[in-house]
């Protein structure tokens, strides 16, 4: 169980990561242009 909670909040931290990284790349190419 306690392995099954580690990689959920694992796989949430990378999703909020992921997120993140899209946005911050969206947000340069705007400036960029």
């Amino acid at each position: 169980m306690l392995i099954h909670y580690f990689t959920a909040d694992a796989a949430r931290y990378f999703l909020t990561i992921w997120k993140f990284s899209i946005l911050f790349t969206l947000f340069i190419h705007l400036v960029g242009i």
